[in-house]
């Protein structure tokens, strides 16, 4: 059995484990939440032995690399790159399995919020890898979810029927690439959800990811041998280059749709100048440090161009979408990037980041997703919910997003808003990220998790945040 196919039977049966386990303490009188976790918010899990074509692995070899704390600590992030073939570099497989469970339990408040009211599950998917090549889980694990159902409670409805999906940042593209699948093989969508809610997802891309090409992540590189080296895993992922903003050609029409004046990545130097990260001409090719792989690039924006396709009426009316606001800004959705031309070919990390946006100066997001990009273009305006002072990392979990959420399944009217958050929560600074990590990576491993386990709440979320490179 070939790697790739190794790793999809592995795959379906964590989907089989999870969907009986589902079953088991399934209530029939109560409605589906089932989570797509936003980028990096889903576990996952290495084997401790390499692959064997001839032998496919138990589940009692594999362990959390991410986010395990120990892994983390010890370097071992350096595994999770991938080679030209999207096979795992060291060939040990890794494989996703549900959300974050180990040094937090992602999304733990929608658990407790919906507790008595739904049954709530998590879908891990694998971020590293292209949203196209993941979405089919989704059908693979609601069928399951079905089938388990059926055998456990044989009287009870399709569950599907009530099922709302709700998708995080990264998760909400594989839901659209999802929607897609089924809408182009003529499904109807009321035989597998019920709705589609998203929570600040990137339709056309983020203002943060970006940077990581050449800088790496601060937290990360305390850990992973440093910008550099962290600069160069990243650049293995297929999924991540859909965090880069959208390309001119899907951008360029919707514009004036977003409120944008103009195309939002502009040169640093000459704000005149255009610079769409797919572009193929040299001035921008020569951009980027050459560990960036333009299969990628190009299979990026492909998937861009599908993210955007208009969904037929009877999907359109079940998809939803929430983005937030940081500043509340009035009407200025104008975020835009700026991009220093760099000779990519010798850049360094400590060079500094060439990238940078006006988030703190009038462009409005969430910190990590800009305004004009967390809404399909074709979504009706009354679909799209507004909130104002949430920031990306906790948004799924924010008290005004899941009572749009719980209104939405109720089958209660929802204003379009902004929905303003009265408060957040705590987030420590970066600084003290920084310092946390610190005192982590030099403290003994047998007390590192009690460490952080003791931290306050607004420096323990933040640094958790800080891990899934969601703010």
């Amino acid at each position: 059995m070939s790697y790739l196919s190794r790793l999809d039977e592995l795959r379906r049966a964590e989907l089989f484990r999870r969907a009986a386990n589902f079953a088991a303490t399934y209530k029939p009188e109560l409605p589906t939440i089932v989570i797509l976790p936003g980028g990096m918010g889903s576990r996952l899990q290495r084997c401790t032995e390499p692959y064997d074509p001839a032998h496919s692995p138990s589940m009692a070899k594999f362990y959390e690399l991410w986010a395990g704390l120990l892994p983390i600590l010890n370097g071992e992030l350096r595994y999770l790159a991938m080679n030209e073939f999207t096979e795992d570099v060291d060939h040990h497989p890794i494989i996703a399995a549900g959300e974050l469970t180990n040094i937090v339990k992602s999304y733990d408040g929608i658990f407790r919020h919906f507790e008595d009211k739904a049954n709530v599950i998590g879908l891990g998917y694998d971020w590293r890898r292209a949203p196209i090549k993941e979405c089919g889980y989704v059908r693979v694990f609601l069928q399951l979810i079905a089938e388990q159902v059926k055998q456990r409670h044989p009287k009870a409805d399709d569950p599907r029927k009530r099922l709302t999906l709700y998708a995080h940042s990264q998760g909400g593209l594989v839901a659209k690439l999802f929607l897609n699948e089924l809408a182009d093989g003529g499904e109807d969508p009321a035989n597998w959800f019920e709705r589609t809610v998203t929570c600040c997802t990137p339709f056309y891309g983020t203002s943060s990811h970006f940077p990581r090409y050449y800088v790496g992540e601060p937290l990360l590189n305390l850990f992973t041998g440093g910008g550099d080296a962290v600069a160069r895993i990243v650049a293995t992922f297929q999924g991540t280059h859909m965090l880069l903003p959208a390309p001119r050609a899907v951008l360029g029409p919707r514009l004036a749709r977003f409120g944008l004046a103009r195309y939002p990545v502009r040169d640093l130097a000459d704000e005149t100048i255009e610079c769409d990260p797919f572009d193929s001409a040299p001035a921008i090719a020569g951009r980027y440090r050459p560990q960036v792989p333009r299969a990628h690039l190009v299979l990026a924006k492909d998937q861009f161009s599908l993210l955007d396709m208009a969904l037929p009426p009877a999907f359109t009316s079940r998809v939803y979408h929430m983005r937030s606001d940081i500043y509340g800004k009035g009407d200025n959705r104008n975020l835009e990037i700026r991009w220093k031309a760099v000779k990519g070919a010798t850049y360094a990390a400590s060079e500094g980041n060439p990238i940078s946006d006006n988030t703190s100066t009038g462009g409005r997001g969430d910190g990590t997703v800009p305004l004009w990009s967390a809404a399909l273009a074709d979504t009706p305006e009354g679909q799209v919910f507004d909130l104002e002072g949430v920031k990306h990392g906790g948004a799924a979990e924010h008290e005004c997003s899941l009572s749009i959420l719980s209104r939405l399944m109720n089958g209660e009217p929802v204003p379009r808003g902004p929905h303003v958050a009265e408060s957040d929560f705590q987030y420590a600074s970066k600084e003290r990220v920084a310092e946390i990590g610190a005192q982590l990576r030099n403290a003994p491993r047998e007390r590192a998790q009690a460490r952080l386990d003791a931290l306050p709440p607004g420096d323990y979320r933040a640094f958790v945040d800080a891990l899934r490179l969601s703010a």
